[in-house]
């Protein structure tokens, strides 16, 4: 059956019709929104007596074709639901690429599809006249160069924030936030941002503990693990919760104070949330192949557990990691020592000056061991005692190794009474 409206032949045998409402990104909210977009799409189908079957809103640039694949589903969609009118906001929603302009053409001279621009109040159609089509095609220029010269000045544009210390990306690492610059009212500005460490301390924490359980040893697999069951990361997100993006993040320059951009090394301006020391221990981990699959901290002279942390929702006990350091005067390699809290119940936001070593341990002891003294008679008694102990402990040894004998003398009567019977058989 042939529909008709106004004796408009274009309608052709369906009046079926999609509507594809399209804007760059999700950040575009102003001026052609879905929700605007939809107003007009409304008013354009009621005008011209269509069916709406299905909308399709899509967030994606339309300047490179072989990108746009929910725009190429919804075309898809709509010649094999037949759908034969194709509804766009304006000339510019439907291509910004020469591609598409193209591929849109043919449909429509092959009268498989109508094409039609709400906004401007045009529609194109195996019958329209020639100069539509050109007219089509001049927009469709003028689009793909507007691109092309919006794209170098993006790039040029971020490049110059690069050089500035600030990270362009508009994705920030976990742990950091973009702060938008607020104009003389008060709203946020759309561009100029910086980044700085997020308000949300529960992202900060976790980033800051995926580093310290590494710093401590513990493999990705285990850290991932312990991130879920501390509740860092939401039961709606476990499953996208990655090994290999807590090791990314790991290996992230970003939290070093320096990132990547179009192939060079930048000196970022963003304040550091890893403390200096557990980034160290990070960077020795990796590159050495680990047999534990959780590895413990190296013991010290303070280590055991023997000194606990002060705070009094903490209380747990100070351990002990080997960082080993160049000096730069003589090119040797140095190791030191320094005590922190273990912090597994992640009270401390950050561990940042929280750091001591060795030496400075020792110094807090000295008054401490000055004012211990012994008698002559309790010196003989811990001498008695240690000598008892050294003995024990030789006598241990001892029938240990006559354990060992008596079954090698075992092992080799049974071996010898095997080759007996073997050569009476």
């Amino acid at each position: 059956m042939k529909y008709s409206n106004n004796n408009n032949e274009w309608i052709g045998n369906s009046n079926k019709a999609i509507a594809i409402l399209r804007v760059s990104t999700k950040k575009q909210v102003e001026g052609l929104s879905h929700t605007i977009q939809a107003e007009r799409v409304a008013e354009w189908i009621k005008e011209k007596g269509l069916d709406l079957i299905e909308v399709f809103k899509i967030y994606e640039s339309a300047k490179d074709s072989d990108s746009r694949k929910k725009y190429h589903h919804a075309i898809s969609w709509a010649l094999k639901n037949g759908a034969r009118h194709i509804l766009f906001y304006m000339g510019d929603r439907e291509a910004r690429n020469l591609t598409d302009n193209e591929y849109n053409e043919k449909l429509v001279l092959q009268d498989r599809i109508v094409l039609h621009y709400v906004q401007e109040r045009k529609i194109l159609h195996k019958d329209s006249p020639e100069s539509d089509f050109t007219a089509r095609d001049y927009q469709a220029v003028g689009s793909k160069d507007f691109s092309r010269r919006l794209r170098v000045k993006v790039v040029d544009a971020m490049r110059r924030k690069a050089e500035e210390g600030w990270f362009p990306n508009n994705h920030a690492p976990l742990g950091y936030i973009h702060s938008f610059p607020i104009d003389e009212n008060g709203r946020a500005k759309k561009r100029g941002s910086t980044i700085v460490k997020n308000p949300n301390k529960n992202a900060v924490k976790q980033v800051q503990r995926e580093f310290e359980l590494c710093a401590q040893g513990y493999s990705v697999a285990s850290i991932r693990e312990l991130i879920i069951e501390a509740g860092f990361v939401p039961p709606s997100k476990v499953k996208t919760y990655s090994k290999h993006g807590i090791e990314a993040r790991l290996k992230n320059k970003f939290y070093r104070g320096s990132f990547d951009w179009q192939g060079i090394e930048y000196k970022g301006k963003h304040e550091l949330i890893i403390p200096k020391p557990i980034l160290d221990a990070v960077d020795e981990r990796f590159g050495h192949k680990r047999v534990h699959r959780r590895a413990s901290v190296e013991k010290g002279i303070f280590s055991g557990g023997w000194i606990r942390c002060g705070h009094p929702e903490c209380g747990l006990q100070i351990v002990c990691e080997h960082t080993k350091k160049k000096i730069k005067e003589t090119g040797e390699k140095k190791e030191f020592k320094y005590y922190r809290c273990s912090n597994s119940r992640g009270v401390h936001e950050s561990l940042k000056g929280m750091y001591t070593t060795e030496e400075d341990l020792m110094k807090a002891f000295e008054p401490a061991l000055d004012r211990i003294s012994i008698t002559a008679q309790r010196a003989q008694e811990i001498a008695d005692a240690l000598n008892e102990t050294d003995r024990i402990a030789k006598e241990a040894i001892a029938a240990e190794m006559n354990g060992y004998r008596k079954a090698l003398e075992d092992l080799h009567k049974r071996r010898l009474s095997y080759l007996i019977c073997w050569l009476i058989e």
